[in-house]
């Protein structure tokens, strides 16, 4: 299968180096398409990898992004292998080669962290007083573990945001999609607890 994509890309007779440039280049470059079409449809990929692989992949440019994730890893393997394939069918040496995709690659998944930080600083800027998602319902995006830090989805002001949350009670375990209450806000991360209809409607 993977010879018939090369061959249709017209890289059937790669061979060598060039045939590990070419499959990271094309591995990577599937995996992107395919990241990015389930990013347009709506928050799929991050529910679908977190309940069947226990993965913490969300794309969400809200995100406090960090380099090593999933989508850090992607721009690396495609860029690495589209730069060094570039450099290797120029007739380069196979170590200058692995030099220029190392280096792409990086600097790609560098770029891709300073972009997604860029977005985050953008949506968390402005007017918005986060002390107002205290007492509002939301759900969570990324998975809390006990006594570590997740993500939730809230509405603040009229506009869906989705920022750091921890639990109040921090034996427990929220997974993606449970609804929670908003208790406090400590130092800009929302402490949560499940949400019960009965304390809202006490409230």
């Amino acid at each position: 299968m993977a010879w018939n994509l090369f061959e249709l890309v017209g890289l059937g007779d790669v061979s060598g180096l060039d045939l590990l440039f070419a499959s990271a280049a094309l591995v990577g470059g599937l995996l992107f398409l395919a990241w990015f079409f389930l990013l347009m449809i709506g928050g799929v990929a991050g529910g679908l990898l977190d309940g069947a692989l226990g993965l913490d992949v969300h794309m969400g440019a809200d995100l406090s992004f960090k380099a090593f994730t999933f989508q850090g890893i992607i721009a690396f393997v495609m860029m690495f292998g589209l730069i060094g394939l570039a450099f290797s069918r120029s007739d380069m040496n196979d170590m200058v080669a692995l030099l220029a995709g190392t280096v792409a690659g990086g600097g790609s998944m560098w770029s891709m962290g300073k972009l997604f930080q860029v977005f985050h600083n953008i949506q968390t800027s402005g007017t918005m007083n986060i002390n107002n998602a205290i007492g509002q319902t939301g759900t969570v995006y990324m998975r809390i573990k006990p006594g570590e830090v997740g993500q939730i989805q809230v509405n603040i002001q009229g506009a869906m945001r989705t920022l750091d949350a921890s639990a109040e009670d921090e034996k427990l375990y929220l997974k993606t999609g449970s609804m929670v209450t908003v208790n406090d806000v400590i130092a800009g991360r929302m402490v949560v607890v499940p949400f019960s209809k009965e304390n809202n409607e006490d409230e």
